[in-house]
């Protein structure tokens, strides 16, 4: 994803929070984004694990899959045969947050991470294909916001270390 950048904005009342903070010296922004990017890598991996967007949407199954699915006998233990995104698990242990006392960013460096984040057209001019929308970072189909229910799970850990720095 070089070049792209994701810039969201939390909304709600705090109010009440910061009127309780009598030392603002004791506000480490650092320490709360890194609580907001184990949140995010949480979101990443459970999106992998369970085949299923942070918004709850599961992702189609891909071309690969099915035929490993086609080929082999279903296992004892019921769970399916081969997972969608993780042939190597390259683009899934990709995955990381950067935090420090202004922002944290998670993202990746493998080059095909946009494509399965947000689908679209690949390959070239003689054998394009359509690979589909596989979000795996909790970000919006058009990538400009956080999918509200993650965006409810940070408010909640911005609320409560505000009540922990505030004494409430």
């Amino acid at each position: 994803m070089a070049g792209s950048s994701l810039r969201c904005g939390l909304q709600g009342d705090f109010r009440g929070a910061l009127d309780g903070i009598r030392d603002w010296s004791r506000l480490d922004f650092g320490e709360l984004n890194e609580r907001l990017g184990a949140i995010l890598e949480d979101e990443t991996a459970e999106a992998f694990k369970t085949s299923t967007s942070p918004a709850g949407e599961e992702w189609p199954v891909s071309g690969r899959v099915e035929k490993m699915r086609a080929r082999r006998k279903p296992r004892a233990n019921g769970k399916k045969v081969g997972k969608t995104l993780i042939q190597t698990a390259r683009l899934k242990n990709s995955i990381h947050t950067d935090a420090d006392d202004d922002q944290v960013v998670e993202g990746t460096d493998v080059v095909y991470a946009r494509i399965h984040q947000f689908g679209g057209e690949a390959g070239r001019k003689d054998s394009r294909v359509t690979i589909p929308r596989r979000s795996f970072i909790p970000v919006t189909a058009d990538g400009t916001d956080i999918v509200p229910r993650v965006r409810e799970r940070l408010t909640g850990e911005i609320t409560e270390y505000l009540k922990e720095v505030s004494g409430l």
